[in-house]
This record gives structure tokens, C-alpha cells and sequence, in this order.
């Protein structure tokens, strides 16, 4: 899936700055670190901690 900084501009209520915050965002969230991605998980006893440690 490629979304462009046009794209989202077609849509109504985006401007060029909050659609290329946007994008920024989508990109940003591409690259997150792996204990952050476990936890997110829900998985039951693990939190913020144990999820580092694995």
C-alpha cells in the first residue's frame, strides 16, 4: 500500500501541512521499538517492564 502526500490532500479536510504531518506520522510509527510493539499486544502479565526484558 504507497499513500501520497496527494492522495490524503484529495480528501476533504486536509490542508498540505496536516497532510504531510500525516504521512510524517504514518512513516514515524513504521519504526517502533520492539518492546513497545509487545506491549501494545495486550498479551495478560506483560507490561511495560517485562516487555523490555524479553
Amino acid at each position: 500500500l504507497t499513500l501520497e502526500e496527494e492522495d490524503v490532500l484529495e480528501l476533504e479536510g486536509f490542508a498540505e501541512q496536516s497532510a504531510g504531518n500525516l504521512i510524517s506520522a504514518i512513516q514515524d510509527s513504521k519504526r517502533t521499538e520492539l518492546w513497545r510493539f509487545l506491549y501494545a499486544l495486550g498479551i495478560p502479565e506483560v507490561g511495560t517492564q517485562t516487555a523490555r526484558d524479553l
